[in-house]
């Protein structure tokens, strides 16, 4: 939905599908958060878009420390 200009749409689906998503969906979990963070940087600010960044970098790196 973002791709064609409609982020508000794009939010409110992230928003619905982010928390269902379980342990098992990491990947998917990691797309989805990019993708917020892409709406977010085209619809409200970088900022915003920013600390999604930073957290799912941050949860990226716990979990590699977590697999050694």
């Amino acid at each position: 939905m973002s791709s064609i200009g409609n982020f508000t749409e794009a939010s409110t689906c992230l928003d619905a599908a982010i928390p269902r998503l379980t342990e098992d969906d990491r990947d998917l979990y990691v797309e989805a958060m990019t993708h917020k963070a892409r709406v977010l940087r085209n619809f409200i600010s970088f900022e915003e878009s920013n600390k999604i960044l930073d957290k799912l970098v941050a949860e990226l790196d716990d979990l590699s420390s977590e697999r050694c």
